[in-house]
């Protein structure tokens, strides 16, 4: 669980943490969980499941380009 956290005045701070592993007897398949939060004051968060490198990619682009964006 994220835990909230004041930053500096003016200041955003998100964080995104990846959980790779592969499990065993499934072809070497790589799986992720990815827990994200925009707000580091805030205790809001979701988490999504990965299962190749081409969507770990995308919810990290997709995650940055969302904090970018946000004001």
């Amino acid at each position: 669980m994220l835990h909230p956290m004041a930053a500096k005045d003016g200041e955003r701070a998100g964080v995104l943490i990846i959980r790779l592993w592969v499990e065993p007897g499934a072809e070497g398949q790589l799986r992720a969980r990815l827990t994200q939060s925009r707000d580091l004051a805030s205790r809001d968060q979701t988490t999504h499941a990965a299962g190749s490198v081409d969507e770990i990619v995308d919810h990290v682009r997709a995650w940055a380009e969302d904090f970018s964006e946000a004001r």
